[in-house]
């Protein structure tokens, strides 16, 4: 068994920042593309400036997946409420990945009643997980402004779960780089009483994601919508929620008498994240079937 302040150590040198300071310079740099290009590409030539902000764009997108992924292991992990052995739990002895994206889609659809299970503290005093997992029983602002907070926490954990429960296109990411990124425009359309034709709906998006995805073996090539700047907001949420899972406990465990600085969510308006820019979300158009001996029909 490894020795306790080794497993510690944990605290003491996790990369809370790691994403916050990867998509920060990512969306800085497609804001300032013009001025900071030649020092950023310095090395690389023919450089095609739309596909190198299509790259960027995705960067973010795509981290969004990884940053969720990791917070709802560290929630899952901290279930066990052993702090102490946390970097195991993760390493070792944490559910599959199966079994845990399974609760996050059941999160996704708003079991998240897990978090109001009491927890007692060594002090003998009971407070509720999610009081626990992200705050670690520190006592910052009144009752009626906890409370509110922890509801709008709820609300961020079943805002990022959705999310992330439908990641086709993160798996084509990770699994050979498998899609391209075009605009995408469909309409559908109608006839006058002149027999005329022209549009009855028009929808389109210049940020997708194509891929082919096979449902029970009908092949399909799916295109999928992205705001970049949402994901950054989404991440943001993140990357402030996994700061409030390490920071305290680093705290107590390193520098007891030091102050922690915390993220309160009870004044944010997470409206603005269901609210992407684009018209056309998802498309899907079958291409193909595999028969059981993965040839195609």
């Amino acid at each position: 068994m490894p020795k306790k302040d080794e497993i510690l150590e944990f605290y003491k040198y996790y990369q809370i920042d790691h994403w916050i300071y990867k998509v920060a310079m990512l969306k800085r740099i497609i804001e300032n593309f013009d001025s900071v290009k030649d020092i950023v590409l310095k090395d690389v030539i023919d450089v095609i400036d739309k596909d190198c902000i299509n790259m960027l764009k995705a960067e973010i997108h795509f981290t969004l997946f990884q940053m969720i992924e990791t917070l709802f292991e560290l929630i899952f992990a901290l279930e066990k409420r052993d702090d102490k052995n946390l970097w195991l739990n993760l390493s070792f002895t944490q559910s599959t990945s199966r079994n845990s994206y399974k609760r996050i889609e059941k999160i996704s659809k708003g079991e998240i009643e897990f978090l109001d299970i009491p927890v007692k503290l060594p002090s003998g005093k009971e407070i509720p997980l999610i009081y626990y997992i992200f705050y670690f029983g520190i006592e910052p602002f009144p009752i009626k402004r906890i409370n509110e907070n922890f509801e709008k926490i709820k609300q961020s954990l079943i805002i990022l779960a959705k999310f992330f429960s439908d990641r086709l296109e993160y798996n084509a990411y990770k699994h050979s780089l498998r899609f391209f990124q075009l605009p995408l425009a469909i309409e559908l359309l109608g006839e006058t009483n002149g027999n005329e034709i022209f549009p009855i709906l028009k929808a389109s998006s210049d940020n997708t994601l194509t891929f082919l995805h096979n449902e029970r073996g009908e092949i399909k090539m799916v295109s999928k919508s992205f705001n970049y700047e949402i994901d950054y907001e989404k991440i943001r949420i993140c990357h402030n929620l996994i700061s409030n899972i390490i920071k305290p406990r680093k705290r107590s465990f390193f520098n007891p008498d030091g102050k922690v600085k915390l993220a309160y969510f009870d004044k944010y308006v997470f409206d603005s994240l269901d609210k992407p820019s684009y018209t056309l979300h998802r498309f899907e158009s079958t291409i193909g079937w595999l028969k059981k001996n993965n040839e195609k029909k």
